[in-house]
């Protein structure tokens, strides 16, 4: 396969080429290989160095990765920066070598080591086109990453918002939550706190006292005292703030500003672990790992972001059960599959209000299942979306929805791509506790779909919750008890558990609504912190479903 190319500019070092052949490069979605993936990721210091190993690891050989002209990395034993410097390094036994053309960089790849490119403009990504775009440069902000850079572009950290300057962001923060894949919205913001090793935080770091030039004798993995001088940037003398390693030192030589950070402390005292990848970083990648297998398999998948939301991949039997929002969330997703092309019934296995014109166009209203078949048999010809349900209440005027039977033999018609059945009652309260003979499901469900309105945070359990008194009873609590975070987990918890005994879902998923600001959003992420890792949750997402992007935040909880 023949490259074209220009002379690299010699002057800076920097890249100039022409495109590589297009029919080189193919749509992410037909890629079959991981050794078929070209994958770029800006940023070369220690957290985009163990992604670029992990990717590498699992047969991800053409990798290119593109810094700044001074690299500032600390940890430059695992930091495949030091190339710029040094020409070549390696990493836990992964080469990288400089590339200062696509020659170069092919020639890498010929033989499995990582292209690190001097490009701080990133132009290197348009010439090459890759299949996947990872932003490693943990800048706290978007430095000009697109979504549109390539098929799959990944940002890592808070500056980033999941669906609309990038697909996929990947938890930087340390704690439970780190290496998190995030489908909609952003990563936590950034707590200036670094992280803790050996009880110590702020006080590990080396912090330049002035600008000036850095100069010192040492290496990384020597073995300090507190208050050793460690270097000097001008005539102010940097010493070692606590006893330890080691662990990271910026080169000598380089120009800096007063508190940039140019060394870090390891008060473990493990010389090792200087040239080791470290906890966190291993973890992130990890995570990216995971996230462009999540792509690679899940090519085709529905557009619509409430279909992400719940995880619905093709067909099937979506129920809705909970309170706080599981009319608006049903009616919103119908239009969204039909809108894509899909066919879809919006039902129930309760009673909900008559749905208007701007909710479903039409509505069958049939106590025969003969009939009842044929009216939805001749319908589904002309209509994309429409609702059904046996009569109308003569008191209230609401909908009466069908045997859940009913919903068995629909779907089982072949009729519809998708069922959307409101199974549970909840008197427009924001959560809800079941009766014991609620929920009413179908047999037939495929998706479990448990929504609770984050409104109820705050609130005593008798003003926000749909039957108090067993919500109360089965989490052991006192009467007038204000909810919180984890009532509201706690209940999820509980209700899904029941539910799974009813019938038997493929995907379990949490819908948390009303996150109509940013600190109620948070709230929901304190609930998904609770839910991590429970075995019958696959899925939990917040949304903000009376906004015309309501899809806020999605993450894995299993």
């Amino acid at each position: 396969m023949r490259l074209i190319i220009s002379t690299a500019d010699k002057a800076d070092e920097m890249i100039t080429m022409t495109t590589i052949q297009p029919d080189r490069y193919h749509r992410f979605a037909k890629t079959k290989k991981l050794t078929d993936l070209i994958v770029g990721i800006k940023g070369a210091g220690e957290m985009a160095t163990g992604v670029a190993c992990s990717l590498h690891k699992a047969n991800i050989f053409k990798l290119f990765m593109l810094e700044i002209e001074y690299p500032l990395a600390v940890r430059r034993t695992v930091s495949f920066c030091d190339t710029i410097y040094s020409g070549r390094c390696n990493v836990e036994g992964v080469e990288a070598v400089v590339a200062c053309s696509i020659i170069d960089i092919q020639k890498a790849w010929d033989r499995r080591a990582i292209a690190v490119i001097q490009d701080p403009e990133w132009r290197t990504v348009s010439q090459i086109r890759p299949d996947v775009v990872i932003d490693a440069t943990l800048a706290k902000k978007n430095l000009g990453t697109r979504k549109d850079e390539a098929p799959l572009v990944i940002g890592m950290g808070p500056g980033f918002e999941a669906g609309k300057d990038v697909h996929l962001v990947i938890e930087t923060h340390r704690g439970h939550n780190l290496g998190r894949i995030i489908e909609s919205g952003a990563a936590f913001p950034n707590t200036g706190v670094p992280g803790n090793i050996g009880g110590h935080t702020h006080r590990r770091v080396l912090r330049s006292p002035c600008d000036g030039i850095f100069e010192t004798p040492l290496e990384i993995g020597t073995v300090v005292q507190e208050n050793q001088p460690i270097g000097k940037v001008g005539e102010e003398t940097v010493t070692s703030p606590l006893s330890g390693v080691l662990r990271g030192l910026i080169h000598t030589g380089l120009k800096v500003e007063k508190g940039l950070k140019i060394g870090d402390i390891d008060p473990r005292g493990e010389v090792e672990y200087c040239y080791t990848i470290s906890d966190k970083a291993r973890a992130l990648g990890g995570g990216v790992l995971q996230a462009i297998l999540f792509k690679l398999n899940t090519s085709g998948r529905p557009s619509s972001s409430l279909a992400r939301a719940i995880a619905l991949d093709r067909g099937g039997v979506v129920s809705l059960i909970g309170a706080g929002g599981k009319t608006s969330l049903m009616f919103k997703l119908a239009q969204e599959l039909a809108a894509a092309g899909g066919s879809v019934l919006t039902t129930t296995t309760t009673k909900i209000f008559h749905p208007d014109e701007g909710q479903s166009p039409h509505t069958i209203v049939e106590a025969s299942w003969d009939r009842l078949l044929n009216e939805l048999s001749a319908a589904v010809k002309t209509m994309p979306h429409f609702s059904a349900g046996t009569e109308i209440d003569p008191n209230s005027g609401k909908l009466i929805g069908l045997p859940h039977e009913f919903v068995d033999r629909i779907w089982q018609s072949g009729l519809f791509d998708v069922i959307i059945v409101e199974a549970d009652g909840s008197k427009q309260m924001p959560t809800k506790a079941t009766a014991a003979h609620e929920p009413v499901i179908p047999l037939s469900t495929s998706h479990l779909v448990h929504v609770t309105g984050l409104d109820a945070i705050g609130q005593p359990a008798e003003s926000a919750v749909h039957r108090p008194e067993i919500f109360l009873r089965n989490l052991a609590l006192a009467t007038g008890t204000q909810l919180t975070e984890s009532h509201l987990a706690n209940n999820i918890l509980w209700e899904i558990q029941k539910a799974e005994r009813l019938c038997q879902p493929l995907i379990n998923t949490v819908i948390l609504n009303k996150a109509d600001t940013e600190l109620i959003s948070n709230q929901g992420k304190v609930i998904a912190d609770r839910l991590m890792g429970q075995a019958c949750i696959h899925q939990l997402a917040i949304l903000a479903l009376n906004e015309e992007n309501p899809v806020k935040y999605i993450t894995r909880i299993r």
